[in-house]
């Protein structure tokens, strides 16, 4: 409506903004627009707060996982590395322990250059744990 007045009052040359007509609208517009902008936060932080907060597997590919499983080996393991023999994603079994599973990275080393034929054997292989939720620690199977 304070709009619709501002043609008129142009006609009618009329300039005075403190008319109470015009005032009186200008606060009900002021006021509904910070009352709906209030309104509209409120509901914005209750929608946010009432979603469910899902964790997201921190490990989600064969590749991450290997990569991650990686970090595991020495830098002597490292440079042996042959070949990467497994890897899988374990699902749990139970949904309240281990939803997401695991992830088992089974790694193939040559045979130690540096040490004796007889303390070293010839096919080396370790196994690696990688959980999917990536805050669990990695577990390196003997």
């Amino acid at each position: 409506m304070v709009r619709s007045r501002i043609p008129i009052k142009l006609r009618d040359q009329d300039y005075d903004l403190d008319e109470p007509g015009f005032s009186n609208e200008g606060a009900i517009h002021a006021g509904t627009f910070v009352t709906g902008a209030l309104a509209l936060g409120a509901a914005l932080f209750f929608t946010l707060i009432a979603i469910p907060i899902q964790r997201v597997p921190a490990v989600s590919s064969a590749r991450e996982a290997t990569d991650r499983a990686k970090t595991e080996l020495t830098k002597d393991e490292r440079s042996r590395l042959n070949r990467f023999d497994l890897v899988e994603l374990v699902k749990g079994g139970d949904d309240q322990m281990l939803p997401e599973g695991t992830w088992h990275v089974r790694f193939g080393l040559r045979a130690s250059a540096g040490a004796g034929r007889k303390s070293v054997p010839g096919a080396v292989t370790i196994d690696v744990v990688v959980p999917v939720r990536g805050d669990g620690p990695l577990r390196r199977l003997p």
